[in-house]
């Protein structure tokens, strides 16, 4: 990763964000990815992403949680899915908060 430091600093900052119970959208990307280890704070929160890496990354952790992800078209290079499908999914769900990259 590229300038990883500095996204572990932004992950942490935007983790302070999260509570427990809360429903998050975590966007696929390197950045937001640092996130991930942050959230075995948290206990009963819900995320949705359209990160394959993400999810992988979601299951490797102890809390308890659970994980959305809403289908589409895979696209490789980022390993996400996007399109029509994906986008009628998010539209179905009530989520407090969203992260993405720049």
């Amino acid at each position: 990763l590229i300038n990883t430091h500095k996204k572990e600093l932004i992950a942490e900052a935007a983790v302070s964000f999260i509570h427990d119970g809360d429903s998050i959208i975590l966007d696929a990307g390197s950045t937001v990815l640092q996130m991930v280890p942050l959230l075995s704070r948290f206990n009963n929160i819900t995320v949705m992403t359209n990160s394959l890496h993400i999810v992988n990354a979601l299951s490797e952790l102890d809390n308890e949680q659970t994980i959305l992800m809403p289908g589409g078209t895979f696209r490789k290079k980022s390993a996400s899915f996007h399109g029509q499908l994906a986008e009628n999914a998010f539209e179905h769900f009530t989520f407090d908060k969203l992260f993405m990259g720049t």
